[in-house]
């Protein structure tokens, strides 16, 4: 999924914050909040501890962000990869599932850093967000095929499917 911000003359106020971190000190939480997100959905990919050693050491020159909510409580974490005036949207995990919470404080951060598009693992949203117009990149594909002709695929895990990140095959 691909989000165009809109260019405004003021970025649209977000409850939530982005902050730095570092992710291998933060590596509990970020893997408790990555579950957290998943734990609701028909399908998912588990990660065990040498995926996330190899995630990080792959992912050494990407931007980790832990998400602040308006009471300064941590509510998850967003992995980016910068590139010139945008970021890619690499992993992101949440621990209340405010989504749209989510993408404000990405809209907003990306706005003061002077970001102008941002694309990745993006779950699109029903309602509308100032300052962000989703955009289907032209060649999006989730591919999702059983390999045991005996299992079921529900449209539920079809459609979980599409939120599955960080996977090209399996």
């Amino acid at each position: 999924m691909s989000i165009k911000i809109t260019a405004a003359t003021e970025v649209p106020a977000s409850d939530w914050q982005l902050q730095p971190m570092d992710p291998q000190q933060q590596l509990a939480k970020i893997q408790h909040w990555y579950e957290m997100a998943q734990q609701n959905r028909a399908v998912w990919v588990i990660r065990d501890d040498d995926y996330w050693q190899y995630m990080l050491a792959k992912s050494a020159t990407d931007q980790f962000f832990l998400l602040i909510d308006g009471q300064q409580q941590e509510q998850g974490y967003l992995r980016v990869h910068s590139h010139d005036e945008h970021w890619v949207v690499q992993d992101w995990g949440l621990a209340t599932g405010d989504v749209a919470a989510m993408m404000a404080a990405i809209r907003t951060s990306a706005c003061q850093q002077g970001i102008t598009s941002i694309v990745g693992w993006l779950p699109r949203l029903q309602e509308t967000i100032t300052g962000i117009d989703f955009e289907s990149r032209p060649q999006e594909i989730t591919m999702f095929k059983r390999l045991d002709p005996s299992l079921n695929l529900s449209a539920k895990i079809v459609a979980d499917s599409a939120c599955l990140r960080e996977i090209d095959h399996v």
